[in-house]
């Protein structure tokens, strides 16, 4: 088989899913202030930001931002944390737990939806697929 070929060729379908993505709301959770959203509530605890950062993957630089916006728009507080005064905490307020709930419940109905249309056997083998490239991807960096 020609892995170089099929590579092009996935390349290709990405960008035009991502085309496509782009005017669902889908895409704007895999990036910025939703998607750190969503992380933090994600959490039963409060976070701190490396931790933040590393359940995300992305940069400190990128993650005070996004976390300044948020606190901002009253979504999270961020705290000394009183065991080590070193460490800030970032937690959510109700309202921001209130904002992370519902735009959690409007992305899983919309891949809900989107999963409904492969049908029952593509959409299991999909997430089966994802799920095979989570465990490699970690042996790729190396």
């Amino acid at each position: 088989m020609d892995y170089e070929k099929l590579a092009d060729e996935m390349h290709q379908k990405l960008c035009d899913f991502k085309r496509i993505q782009n005017k669902m709301q889908i895409g704007k959770t895999m990036e910025g202030e939703i998607f750190v959203l969503l992380a933090i509530a994600s959490q039963d605890d409060d976070l701190l930001p490396g931790k933040l950062r590393e359940m995300i993957d992305i940069s400190s630089a990128r993650i005070a931002n996004v976390l300044s916006s948020l606190e901002k728009k009253k979504f999270i507080i961020r705290e000394i944390d009183k065991n080590d005064r070193r460490k800030i905490l970032v937690r959510l307020t109700p309202e921001g737990k209130t904002f992370a709930d519902e735009k959690h419940r409007e992305i899983k109905s919309e891949v809900a939806g989107m999963l409904q249309k492969l049908g029952e056997h593509d959409a299991k083998e999909f997430v089966r697929i994802l799920g095979k490239l989570s465990e490699i991807k970690p042996e790729l960096r190396q």
